[in-house]
């Protein structure tokens, strides 16, 4: 009798709420099965981008740091480039250039000049005769030695 007693309480109308339920289920299931969907392929394409994209932008990065550093180095290099070839003007150009040069690598004086040499590499000046001089002088005083 119960189960009389239920199908008797059903009306039409709650076979219409079932309806409606079950098509509501259907949507409700398609609607997550697309944002599942959407949802992977975000995913997809979110790896696709750091593995295809984001290496390539670290290495564009890498190669206009790379190009910075050279371009520093070229405008250094231009300089000194500049520089000698200024040099190698005056080396043809000016006979006193040359002059100062020879005396600078050659540690040459001109007639009447005292060199003097600042640097730590100079040469050092020779010892003359004079010690023997001065120890031949003190053997004399004292007596000792040839005479």
């Amino acid at each position: 009798m119960n189960a009389r007693a239920t199908d008797c309480r059903r009306s039409p109308e709650s076979d219409g709420d079932e309806e409606r339920r079950r098509r509501l289920r259907a949507r409700l299931d398609t609607a997550s099965r697309e944002a599942l969907f959407f949802v992977a392929l975000a995913a997809v394409f979110a790896i696709a981008w750091h593995c295809l994209v984001v290496p390539l932008e670290r290495e564009a990065v890498a190669k206009e740091n790379t190009i910075e550093r050279l371009r520093a180095v070229l405008d250094e290099e231009s300089a000194d480039c500049g520089r000698l070839a200024r040099r190698v003007r005056a080396a043809r150009n000016d006979p006193f250039f040359l002059e100062a040069a020879a005396r600078d690598r050659l540690k040459l004086t001109g007639e009447g000049e005292i060199p003097a040499w600042l640097s730590p590499k100079a040469p050092r000046a020779r010892r003359t005769q004079e010690p023997d001089r001065q120890d031949s002088t003190v053997s004399r005083q004292s007596g000792a030695g040839p005479r």
